[in-house]
């Protein structure tokens, strides 16, 4: 809960202190500048939110025995591209998905699953500079789901942390 709680405090933290300048300064490139870093710190919070609201959802799954269904791949990164599509197109990205025409079976639980694919697409359109690209394929043993961008990347000493909240 402490880290909860730190989490959402530092944001707000920033939105509070860019608004008050925003209100004091008089130079209004400044106070545009102040507005825009609120907007930006209000999409990081609302996406904490967000993750915070996901995490509580799934957490407790993870502590029972899940069951398992067969699910398509292919019709849940569709699903997850079409639903992220909007807030891609609103920061001026490219967003493309790439699934086959038939069904890709895997089993998985559905509402773990399908936060697993959100999450991923949601990092990707927050990281990135111009593209994403959600891809499924499948060979005789294995389906494969991949989402592609072009941002800066998980620095190599972070990579072990992100099994971890926050």
């Amino acid at each position: 809960m402490t880290d909860t709680a730190h989490q959402i405090k530092t944001p707000l933290a920033g939105l509070k202190t860019h608004a008050e300048y925003a209100l004091a300064t008089q130079d209004e490139a400044d106070r545009n500048h102040s507005l825009k870093q609120i907007v930006a710190s209000s999409e990081r919070t609302a996406r904490l939110v967000n993750q915070l609201i996901a995490l509580s959802r799934t957490e407790h799954l993870a502590e029972e025995r899940l069951d398992l269904s067969q699910m398509d791949l292919a019709s849940i990164a569709r699903e997850q591209t079409v639903y992220a599509a909007d807030r891609a197109l609103q920061k001026g990205l490219h967003i493309a998905l790439e699934v086959p025409d038939t069904p890709v079976w895997v089993s998985a639980h559905a509402i773990m699953f399908g936060e697993l694919i959100k999450n991923l697409v949601d990092n990707a359109i927050f990281y990135t500079n111009s593209l994403v690209i959600v891809r499924v394929l499948f060979d005789e043993a294995r389906a494969h789901v991949y989402v592609l961008d072009d941002g800066p990347g998980i620095a190599l000493e972070e990579r072990e942390n992100v099994f971890e909240p926050f």
